[in-house]
This record gives C-alpha cells, sequence and structure tokens, in this order.
C-alpha cells in the first residue's frame, strides 16, 4: 500500500477488497478491487430485497422457489439453503425482467464452489452438485457482467428426490416407489403428463447381469425427460434428448435382481401430453415379425444346432429375423465362430450362455461376414450361436462354422503321413534335439510329443524347408493349446521362453500358415538357463549404483554424501557424489582422463559446460571435423556425461572427463546404418575410453554387432540406450547388450521403471537403469531444459563407465560392464527379484532374423528389394579390379563404393537395372561374406 505521498508503506499487509474500496483505494487505483462490478462506492440502495453476503436474509427450501429483484447493476442477491451432506442438488436461475442471469454457488464460509452462466438461454443453472457437509450454504444471483437488472426466479431441486408435482386428482401414475404404473421388459406402457411439473414413474423388475435400454416418446408431449432410479428411489441415470426431443438411456447393466423405476417428465418440468416409454432387454432379441416358415426360433428353444467343427446353413426369412443355433462346448477349450452370408448381405453374430445371455458380438469381421475367436468356454454345457443382419434390416441364407482352436479338422485322408495330430502321435524329440518333419498334404498338421521339466525354461521353433510359411502350436498333456505363433523370424515360427509348470510330456504342433502349405520342415528345442540371481526381465540387473561399484572394485567403505538435491537428484540417486569426494584409502574420481564419445547429434563445442574438454570428433552427417549440435539431443546428452562442476548450469556425471563429439544423426534427429558404424570406429580408433549411443529404432544389423565388438575388444566400454517403445525387450542396437556393451533402461526419480522404457527381457543381457525421466542438462545456446527418455537415462551410465575408467585406465570395457551390473539395485538382494515376467514370453525382441543376405538365403529375396545403399563385409581377397571380371556383369562405378573401414563397404545400387544379380554374384564369387540393408535411426 502506499502512504499520502505515493510510497509503499510498511507493514500493512494484506487486505480484503472491501477493505480496499472502504480505504479509497478504488478510486485511486481505478480498479474494482472488491469485484462487485464498481469502481468505488456502489450505487445505494435502500430497497435491496437481499444482502449479498452470508448475514442475507434471503433464505430458499430444497425443492422449492423464491423470487427477488436486482435493483441496480451491481447488485448481487444471496439465498441460504441448508443441504444435507451427501445429496446431490440442482439449483437454477431465470430471468423474468432481468435479461441475463449469472449464477454463484457458496459455502458457509461464503467461499465461491461453482458459478453458471447461460446453461439454458440467458437462464443459469448449477447441476448435480453433491453435499459435502450437512449445513448451510449459499446462492449468489446477479446479471452477467453486473450490468443487468430486473426481477428473477431461483429454485432448488434434491437430484435424490422429485419435487411434489401441481396436484391433479386424474394424475395416472405417482412420482414415487408406491406408483401403480409398471412396464414388463421388451414391452411398452403409455401414459400422460396432465400438468406442469408432473412426473410419472413405472415400476420394472430387472435381473443382476443383464442389460437393458430404456426410452421414452413423447406423443402430445414435446419434449421428454427420462430418469431411472433404484429400488429406494435414488436416481441412478438420466438422459434428455437422446433422439430429438426423445430420450433414452442405454446399456444399463442391473446390479441385483429387483424393481427398478423408470421417471417421465418433461424438460424442465414444464410440458404435458401423452408418452410410450419401452424397455427392452439386450440379452434379448424384440420379437421379429411372425412367420411361421421360421427355420429357427431366436430363444434357448430353438431347433437349430451345430456341431463343433461343422457347420449349418439357415435363412433370414424376413427383417428383424434371428437365428439361434445351441452349441456344446467343453470348459477349458478354446473355440472360434464365423458366419458367412449367401444371399445375405452383411451378417451380424452374437453368442450367448446356456441362459440366453450375451457373452459377445461381432460386425463385420471379415468383410460382411462377422466372426468371434478364441473363446474359452468356463463350463462345459450348451451355448447359443446367434445370427442375425446388421441392424436386423436383411433376409437371405448363410452358413455359420465352429471350431475348437485345441484340435483340427480332419486332413485329407493321407496314408502316408509321417505323424498324427493327436496325442497319439508317434513323433519325438528330445530337448536339446531337432526333428525333421512333412506337412504332406495341405490341412495337415503334425504333432512331436516332447518331455519337459517343471521350472525350466524352453524355446521352440520350426524352419520350413520346402514349406514356405510355417505355423506353431504348443500343447499341454491333455491336448490343450497353450501357445502359437506365426511368423517370429520372416516365415518361420517360434515359441520362446516357455516354463514349464508341470514335469510330463507336452505336444509341438507343426503346422502351415492357413493350413494350405505342404513341405518338409526341422523342429527345434532347447532349454534356455534361468536369468542369474539378481536379473530381471522387467528392469535387468536394476539402477546402478556407482558408489558400490568403487566400493567392490577397491574394497573400500566410501562416506556418505550430502544429497545436491534439486535437479541434480539424478546424480544423487546413483550416488555420484559419494564418489567424487575423498575417503580414506580412496583419492576420489572426477572422471579426468576418461574421454566419452557421444555419438548422437553432434555437440554445441562452444556451451560453457565443455570450455576446454572438447577433443578432436568428426561430423558423418557433413564429412568434415565440425561436429557440431543442431538439434539439441547431443549436447543434452553430453551435458548429463561431463557438464562442469561449477555451481551453474547442469553438473556431470564424470565432469572432468572429455568429451569426443561424433555426428552420425541430422538435424532432424535422424541417421543411417553405415554413418553410426563409422562413428563407432571411429571413436575406438581414436582411444575413446567410453561411447554412448542415446539412439535406436532400427533392426538387427551385423555391421553394427561388429562395430560394437571391436570398440568392446578396443578398451571402449559401449553404452546404448534400451528404446522408448515399451517393448519386453531392448531395441537396437542396445539388444546387442546379448554379446558386448551395456543396455541401459529409464527410471523416474522415485526408481519407478518408465513407462515409455523397453523392459530387459528374459533373455538374461547386461541391462541396467538409470534416471531418465525429466532429466535438466544442457542445450545449445549456453541453455538448458529438462528431458526425457532412455537417451537421457544412458549417459548416466556413460558417465559412471568414465569414472571407473579415469581412476583406473588399465580396467578393460568388460570389467567396468561387470562392476557396474554387479553392483545394480537388484543385486543387492535377489530374493524379491522376478526373474522371468511372465512364465510364457511368446515375443523376446533379440532376434537374428533377416540379419544379413548371404550366398545361401539371397534366393529368399526379391529383386524390388535392391535399391539405394547395401552395407557390404568384403572377403580378404576381394580387390576393387574383381569387380570388372564378374561376367556380363556391369562394373559399378568407384564412387559408388565407400569404404566405411577395413573391408566393410556401403555400396549405392541406385541406378543399377540389376542390383539382385549384381549382389547375388558379388556373394558366389566369394568377393562378399554378406551384404545388409542399410537402415534408419533416431534419437531415443
Amino acid at each position: 500500500m502506499t502512504d499520502n505521498n505515493g510510497q509503499i508503506a510498511s507493514g500493512t499487509g494484506w487486505q480484503s477488497g472491501e477493505d480496499l474500496r472502504q480505504q479509497g483505494y478504488e478510486s485511486i487505483f481505478n480498479l474494482d478491487l472488491d469485484n462487485d462490478g464498481h469502481i468505488g462506492e456502489p450505487p445505494q440502495d435502500n430497497n435491496d430485497d437481499f444482502d449479498n453476503t452470508t448475514n442475507t436474509s434471503g433464505y430458499i427450501e430444497v425443492g422449492g422457489t423464491a423470487e427477488g429483484t436486482l435493483e441496480v447493476s451491481g447488485d448481487r442477491d444471496w439465498l441460504r439453503i441448508n443441504l444435507v451432506a451427501g445429496n446431490v442438488y440442482s439449483f437454477a436461475v431465470e430471468g423474468q425482467a432481468l435479461d441475463d442471469t449469472y449464477l454463484r454457488f457458496y459455502d458457509s464460509n461464503g467461499n465461491l464452489l461453482e458459478e453458471n452462466d447461460d446453461y439454458n438461454g440467458f437462464n443459469s443453472a448449477i447441476n448435480n452438485y453433491q453435499a459435502e457437509v450437512t449445513g448451510d450454504y449459499y446462492l449468489g444471483v446477479g446479471a452477467y457482467a453486473d450490468t443487468g437488472t430486473g426481477n428473477y426466479i431461483v429454485s432448488a431441486n434434491n437430484n435424490n428426490q422429485i419435487e411434489e408435482p401441481p396436484q391433479d386428482n386424474n394424475d395416472d401414475y405417482d412420482n414415487t416407489t408406491n406408483t401403480s404404473g409398471y412396464i414388463e421388459v421388451g414391452g411398452t406402457a403409455e401414459g400422460t403428463l396432465e400438468v406442469s411439473g408432473d412426473r410419472d414413474w413405472l415400476r420394472i423388475n430387472l435381473v443382476a447381469g443383464n442389460v437393458y435400454s430404456f426410452a421414452v416418446e413423447g406423443q402430445a408431449l414435446d419434449d421428454t425427460y427420462l430418469r431411472f432410479y433404484d429400488s429406494n428411489g435414488n436416481l441412478l441415470e438420466e438422459n434428455d434428448d437422446y433422439n430429438g426431443l426423445n430420450s433414452a438411456i442405454n446399456n444399463y447393466q442391473a446390479e441385483v435382481t429387483g424393481d427398478y423405476y423408470l421417471g417421465v417428465g418433461a424438460y424442465a418440468d414444464t410440458g404435458i401430453g401423452n408418452y410410450i416409454v419401452s424397455a427392452n432387454n439386450n440379452n434379448q432379441i424384440e420379437e421379429p415379425p411372425q412367420d411361421n416358415n421360421d427355420d429357427y426360433d431366436n430363444t434357448t428353444n430353438t431347433s437349430g444346432y451345430i456341431e463343433v467343427g461343422g457347420t449349418a446353413e439357415g435363412t433370414l426369412e424376413v427383417s428383424g429375423d434371428r437365428d439361434w443355433l445351441r452349441i456344446n462346448l467343453v470348459a477349458g477349450n478354446v473355440y472360434s465362430f464365423a458366419v458367412e452370408g449367401q444371399a445375405l448381405d452383411d451378417t451380424y453374430l452374437r453368442f450367448y450362455d446356456s441362459t440366453g445371455n450375451l457373452l459377445e458380438e461381432n460386425d463385420d469381421y471379415n468383410g460382411l461376414n462377422s466372426a468371434i475367436n478364441n473363446y474359452q468356454a468356463e463350463v462345459t454345457g450348451d451355448y447359443y450361436l446367434g445370427v442375425g443382419a446388421y441392424a436386423d434390416t436383411g433376409t437371405g441364407n448363410y452358413i455359420v462354422s465352429a471350431n475348437n482352436n485345441n484340435q483340427i479338422d480332419e486332413p485329407p485322408q493321407d496314408n502316408n503321413d509321417d505323424y498324427d495330430n493327436t496325442t497319439n502321435t508317434s513323433g519325438y524329440i528330445e530337448v536339446g534335439g531337432t526333428a525333421e518333419g512333412t506337412l504332406e498334404v495341405s490341412g495337415d498338421r503334425d504333432w512331436l510329443r516332447i518331455n519337459l521339466v517343471a521350472g525350466n525354461v524352453y524355446s521352440f521353433a520350426v524352419e520350413g524347408q520346402a514349406l514356405d510359411d510355417t505355423y506353431l502350436r504348443f500343447y499341454d498333456s491333455n491336448g490343450n493349446l497353450l501357445e502359437e505363433n506365426d511368423d517370429y523370424n520372416g516365415l518361420n515360427s517360434a515359441i520362446n521362453n516357455y516354463q514349464a509348470e508341470v514335469t510330463g510330456d507336452y505336444y509341438l504342433g507343426v503346422g502351415a500358415y492357413a493350413d494350405t502349405g505342404t513341405g518338409n520342415y526341422i523342429v527345434s528345442i532347447n532349454e534356455t538357463p534361468l536369468p542369474p540371481a539378481g536379473y530381471s526381465s522387467s528392469n535387468g540387473y536394476g539402477q546402478i549404483n556407482i558408489q558400490r561399484a568403487f566400493e567392490q572394485y577397491l574394497n573400500v567403505t566410501l562416506a556418505a554424501a550430502d544429497a545436491l538435491g534439486g535437479n541434480s537428484w539424478t546424480l544423487d540417486n546413483i550416488y555420484a557424489p559419494e564418489v567424487w569426494r575423498q575417503s580414506e584409502g580412496f583419492a576420489g574420481a572426477t572422471g579426468l582422463g576418461a574421454v566419452v564419445a557421444v555419438i548422437d547429434t553432434g555437440v554445441d563445442l562452444d556451451h560453457r559446460e565443455f570450455t576446454g574438454r572438447i577433443v578432436q570428433g568428426y561430423d558423418f552427417v557433413d564429412n568434415d571435423l565440425i561436429a557440431d549440435d543442431g538439434n539439441g539431443h547431443g549436447t543434452h546428452v553430453a551435458g548429463t556425461i561431463a557438464g562442469a562442476y561449477d555451481d551453474f548450469g547442469v553438473t556431470g556425471v564424470a565432469f572432468d572427463s572429455e568429451i569426443m563429439p561424433i555426428r552420425v544423426l541430422g538435424n532432424d534427429g535422424t541417421g543411417y546404418t553405415s554413418d553410426i558404424i563409422s562413428g563407432i570406429r571411429y571413436a575406438a580408433d581414436n582411444n575413446a575410453d567410453v561411447i554412448n549411443l542415446s539412439l535406436g529404432g532400427g533392426g538387427y544389423s551385423q555391421s553394427m554387432a561388429d562395430a560394437i565388438e571391436y570398440a568392446t575388444n578396443r578398451g571402449s566400454v559401449v553404452v546404448m540406450a534400451a528404446g522408448n517403445s515399451g517393448g519386453i525387450s531392448p531395441e537396437y542396437p542396445a539388444a546387442h547388450a546379448i554379446n558386448n556393451g551395456l543396455a541401459v533402461g529409464a527410471v523416474d526419480q522415485y526408481e519407478n521403471l518408465a513407462d515409455f522404457s523397453n523392459l530387459a527381457g528374459s533373455t538374461t543381457i547386461d541391462y541396467v537403469t538409470a534416471p531418465g525421466v525429466d532429466v535438466y542438462s544442457s542445450i545449445p545456446g549456453d541453455s538448458y531444459a529438462f528431458y526425457s527418455g532412455t537417451s537421457m537415462a544412458t549417459p548416466h551410465v556413460a558417465g559412471a563407465a568414465a569414472l571407473l575408467s579415469g581412476y583406473d585406465p588399465s580396467l578393460s570395457a568388460e570389467s567396468i560392464a561387470d562392476l557396474l551390473t554387479g553392483t545394480a539395485s537388484n543385486t543387492i538382494s535377489d530374493s524379491s527379484v522376478n526373474y522371468l515376467s511372465s512364465a510364457n514370453l511368446i515375443y523376446d525382441e533379440i532376434t537374428y532374423g533377416n540379419a544379413f543376405i548371404t550366398a545361401e538365403n539371397v534366393s529368399s529375396f526379391s529383386p524390388e528389394e535392391f535399391s539405394g545403399i547395401l552395407i557390404g563385409r568384403a572377403s580378404d581377397t576381394c580387390q576393387f579390379e574383381n569387380f570388372s571380371e564378374i561376367d556380363n556383369m556391369p562394373i559399378l562405378p568407384v564412387h559408388q563404393f565407400e569404404e566405411l573401414t577395413s573391408n566393410l563397404y556401403a555400396l549405392n545400387f541406385d541406378g543399377l537395372t540389376d542390383a539382385y544379380s549384381y549382389v547375388s554374384e558379388l556373394l558366389q564369387q566369394n568377393y562378399f561374406h554378406y551384404f545388409e540393408f542399410d537402415q534408419a535411426w533416431t534419437v531415443a
């Protein structure tokens, strides 16, 4: 506040708007400080009917109305009302001479709870307010912008009760649970709202679990309103204008069996006239038009029947006809049902239990045909398939089929069939072995018995030889289907990491996709070792702990450090400060002497965080020595690793380490395999101690795997982001951590795995976690920002590796990886680690499928696939001049060859008319060991 000289007065504190107005500050500052619509004192109104404070004389009863007047502009009238906790209320104000109303609602202390303008035209309403406490509340009536005047009517209603309508001795139905109104499910009832405010209740009996729909259609009644109440008269649902001015409540599932009530009224309780109300059970259908020639009834009394494994034909004779067919199912078995229209254009399939309750339904599963797939019967007994037309408007004949997914149709008779498709099969395979077989005819499926041990984990695979497209199923000892897979690896199939629940016989079922192929195959089974103690398929070895890694390596105990807090929580969570400081027998580690290659979008070379600690890198996108950052991702990564320790911006995990910027991703954050592997080899050849790969999105690449192995053997710790797709195992390149390097998942401040982070997977790899949610770090232009992703988690681990490498340069890459995995959070106590997140994981993304093109598999690729850039590993005897010796093949210009590393080339086949033949010849003549397609990658 200011004093008389215009200076700020001390010790005045905050004051209310009304106090400020009374002290004249509204006029001084020309502001409406008390929000009454006026600057200065409001117009004097000695005739004001109601005050606008909790001292108002205005009062309104629940279920009643009150009238009032806004005498002058800026007037607001408050009316006290008493509410009961838990009850639900609606309030409305309708202007008479007052044109545009505004309604506010306050608690007992005058605090605003809700407000509304123009709920219905210029009238205002607050609906469905549930009182939190019993006691006084206040309704505040005003004008829009506090500019209007005139009289009004305000109303208040308890939604748990209804208003008493005007007395009408001729009222057909009461509006309480004592009503004489009644309606049958599936029927209709007529009634009349005789006077304004009349509401008619009709009792209806519902069955728990069934689903119902209710509707009211006005006849002379113009605008209907439908309410639905439980047995005690509590409002459950309401609807206005579901269909034009008619109202409906659809798909209500009854919670208990017994009486309910439908309440029919008019919108705003102002209309009168007659109406028709209807109620339908969605688990049944309306009686179709009478058809004495109907083939099947639409109830559980139907004469229709279908065998499992068979088909049945029928006809919808008239619009609205639905045919039910009884079928007997066995509990635990899995079934599929389908209907195909013949003359019937657009089918609709429903499936009911033994009492006629709807279980599932489907429209247009396949074109205009319908299907319900993979239903597992809960009980043994009768069920019903209901065949109808879309919208019940079509007619015509149809064919319905039912199949047991645990069995197969009897294939065409083949006396030379090698293996049966039942548990009586002669087929057998040993764990760790293979077996060969043949699908002799279309529809053939071969079963092979196998003996498994409870608790052990197994993987199964089938590879087609002459059989093009395999399909693999896995059954228990009784022939019940447990798992199935198609096209796990190209056209071959596999079921991975199945943990046997009981010891005994199981069965592998080999078939063809859609049961249409024939030919020979090889099936294999291998026991998968259980993950080591302290490994989880969710978060691998857990969050890194740098303090524990050093303690284990040096056999010392490091002193605790004070938490940094704030945006540096990420450093606290991985115990970096404990390692920076000196302790007894330990000089501390800050990354001094370590070089970390950031293979990314580049790094802001002029950022204050890296002053004096940038070593020469390379830009493989623009092919120059200036690996600057035009995206920001790489700079953020680098800041987490090596941001300066200067009480400004961000402090890196290894703040004394040096950054080698290597740009392989463009300003849009994308790049290619050829540049990434060049970047990895550049870093390794230039003595990078740690390589950070915060990128992903491509598939398996043999040349990428070779580059990571090369760097590891040269002493570089390769740290890779697990991916942000939320998958059950890491994306590439992190999936290569099965052999070399570290994969990194992301956790939040509370060490919970981030929703987006790819999991470790059930195949044991070197996978750890680190903070990757809302990580604060550097971005170009001496700026800072919060980023999230496994890209942000990875540099925390890279920094940890740099601390170890800088402290002891003699440590190998494998030793550093072992220290970080062996001291992560899951290794503290392995008793609670969930080794397999699921006993039956079908998909494990660590696969070598479609890895590379060789002389053996080149024929499986189409010529159309050979365009653009391919990466190839040349043989030791390959020389450029040899390429001219390929008979009848064009000489590929030298400028279309790029040597990535020794014996690794990128070949650009754009413009070459027969690249497929060219590649085939290079492979067949042993000039190249393999080729692979260049892939696109992006920041992670």
